[in-house]
């Protein structure tokens, strides 16, 4: 069950019996005489952007809150960002950084858990990683995203990090008791771009940049180490469509 038909103009007939299905099973498992619990709400959504995922996010919240649900957890069971084309998703420049974004978004909104649609090597939705021999992974830029992103995961504490630059750019960060990492994905800005580090006792910071394209859509990962930080600051010449992984010590 998905939400398209909520700001989609084109959606189908389908999408709209989804959303009036989910009014109608609300309204009867919220009925005196047939009332139920429920743990968990799941829903899946193909959005063009990572904005229109957040906004089916809030949506999916609201109405469970709306509904008398508020413990209810919003699961997004399968998600992706495939754009309405065919093309295959590893193949769009802006899809890492578009990943990337979403998996940002979503640590900063109500959804509880968080699916990506599919790992099929052969899937034209799958960003993560190819088998054209059968035996041999080859992992594209999302894949680099996702392994970061977990790195950050098993870390002790998320850190805030205040206001994104909407469309622009998204910063996540999270630390223990002697690292510190962030992740920073430009989607539409290029040019410097300052991170303040707020009573920080950080010296230096090691950079991992991770782009799309090169030898069909593999991506490609460099590194910046021992970037000085000056003031509290953290000072970035980045480039729209790129991602980038800061690691403190």
């Amino acid at each position: 069950m998905g939400f398209a038909a909520l700001n989609r103009i084109s959606s189908t007939d389908k999408e709209r019996e989804a959303i009036e299905f989910m009014q109608k099973f609300f309204s009867y498992i919220r009925k005196e005489e047939t009332s139920a619990p429920l743990d968990f709400f799941t829903w899946k959504c193909c959005a063009s952007t990572p904005e229109e995922l957040m906004m089916h996010a809030k949506y999916a919240r609201a109405y469970l809150d709306n509904a008398g649900l508020k413990r209810t957890k919003s699961v997004v069971a399968e998600f992706n960002l495939a754009a309405r084309e065919k093309t295959p998703s590893v193949f769009r420049e802006e899809y890492p950084a578009q990943l990337a974004s979403a998996l940002i978004l979503a640590q900063k909104s109500s959804v509880d858990m968080l699916f990506y649609s599919s790992s099929e090597p052969h899937d034209v939705a799958n960003a993560l990683y190819t088998v054209d021999d059968g035996v041999t992974h080859r992992r594209y830029a999302s894949f680099q995203i996702l392994e970061s992103f977990a790195e950050m995961r098993a870390m002790d504490f998320a850190v805030e990090t205040g206001d994104d630059l909407s469309k622009e750019a998204y910063l996540l960060a999270s630390r223990d008791s002697l690292h510190g990492v962030m992740m920073l994905s430009v989607r539409d800005f290029d040019g410097r771009m300052e991170i303040y580090l707020k009573g920080s006792e950080y010296g230096y910071c090691s950079v991992k940049r991770i782009t799309s394209g090169a030898d069909r859509g593999e991506g490609r990962v460099s590194f910046l180490e021992n970037l000085k930080i000056v003031g509290d600051k953290i000072v970035l010449s980045v480039k729209r469509n790129e991602i980038y992984v800061i690691s403190l010590n």
